[in-house]
C-alpha cells in the first residue's frame, strides 16, 4: 500500500518510521519519496488494513498498488 509521496526524504522516513512495517523508495522520474506499507495478500486486504492506520496517515489517502506497478514506477 502506498502511504504518501513526497519530494522530501526525511519527511518520508518520518512517516515510515510512525507507521512501521514499512519502507520509501525513491522514484526517478518524479524525484519523490515513496512509503510503502504492508505486506498483503490481495487488494482487499490491503484496503481493509487503512482503518487501523494513525488518523494522520489515512488522512493522506493511502491506496493500495500491486508490487509490479511499484517496481515499474521506481526503474
Amino acid at each position: 500500500m502506498q502511504l504518501v509521496a513526497t519530494s522530501k526524504k526525511d519527511e518520508a522516513q518520518r512517516v515510515a518510521r510512525k507507521v512501521g512495517n514499512s519502507w520509501v523508495l525513491f522514484r526517478k522520474k518524479d524525484q519523490q519519496y515513496i512509503v510503502m506499507y504492508g505486506d498483503f495478500k490481495d487488494r482487499s486486504s490491503a484496503t481493509q488494513s487503512i482503518s487501523g492506520l494513525p488518523e494522520a496517515i489515512r488522512k493522506t489517502k493511502p491506496w493500495a498498488k500491486n508490487i509490479a506497478a511499484v517496481k515499474k514506477e521506481i526503474q
